[in-house]
């Protein structure tokens, strides 16, 4: 009896991944587990185990497809596959290790955000996934350090925590516009921010709604001094990426601010 070569190629791919791997790290293959194939845990140089844990689905292929400028390896998954990690495995990262058999070579990715930043694959049967070719196996130091990477972003998009999801918020926040420090709580289930600008800050608001209402409230606001609310779909902002996110979806409790002037 003849083996298939499909099997001839998993088998080639599993035997280079285990040989690639650091003797320092740990790996369990997950025979039962639909779309992982090993639960990987790096170790440090003494060998102490980190909880850096992380699956990785194997692919072997006797010639890996590359782009024109060979900067990023092509890797077809199926969608199926796609939709369970993008949406059910929200613990640990997935990496793809892509292994050429022939050339004996492989590479990494990570594949939740790459799923996540562009979901057109949804509609299709498919996704092409590219792997950087700077990605290699053969690089445990640059492999370890995605790792870490992918621990962090994790927990800032699938937070365990109401402290993750906090800290999570505040850091997305941020990170639209380091112009403003922002504060996160959540009061009666509701989350609220509270943005400082580090730096003056230009802004542009447009007010909707019925005239008379939106007159008072910007007088009482500007000609006042008074804390006026605005409710979700009254404003919008350009100036800011942090305010055009925020300021027509939610509720804004605008306060002047005490040591400056009422009109800026």
């Amino acid at each position: 009896m003849q083996r298939h070569r499909t099997h001839q190629i998993d088998e080639l791919a599993q035997q280079f991944f285990r040989a690639a791997i650091p003797v320092t790290w740990s790996y369990n293959e997950q025979t039962h587990d639909y779309g992982k194939d090993y639960l990987v845990e790096p170790g440090d140089a003494q060998g102490e185990q980190t909880g850096l844990n992380f699956f990785v689905q194997l692919k072997g292929q006797e010639q890996v497809e590359f782009n024109t400028d060979r900067s990023l390896a092509k890797f077809t998954l199926k969608a199926m596959h796609a939709i369970y990690y993008a949406d059910k495995v929200r613990d640990l990262p997935v990496f793809l290790v892509l292994v050429d058999v022939n050339e004996r070579r492989a590479w990494f990715h990570f594949l939740q955000p790459a799923l996540e930043a562009d979901q057109a694959w949804r509609k299709q049967d498919s996704v092409t996934v590219y792997l950087p070719a700077t990605n290699d196996l053969s690089d445990p130091v640059g492999l370890r350090q995605a790792v870490e990477d992918a621990k962090k972003w994790m927990r800032l998009h699938h937070p365990h925590s109401i402290v993750d999801a906090v800290a999570a918020h505040r850091e997305r926040m941020t990170k639209a516009d380091p112009r403003f420090d922002v504060a996160v709580s959540v009061v009666d289930n509701q989350t609220r921010m509270m943005l400082h600008a580090k730096e003056p800050v230009p802004l542009t608001f447009t007010f909707k709604g019925e005239r008379n209402e939106i007159t008072r409230k910007t007088a009482d606001l500007i000609d006042r001094g008074l804390p006026v609310t605005f409710n979700p779909g009254e404003t919008s902002a350009n100036g800011s990426p942090l305010f055009e996110k925020v300021a027509g979806g939610c509720s804004i409790q605008a306060t002047p601010d005490p040591t400056a002037g009422r009109r800026t």
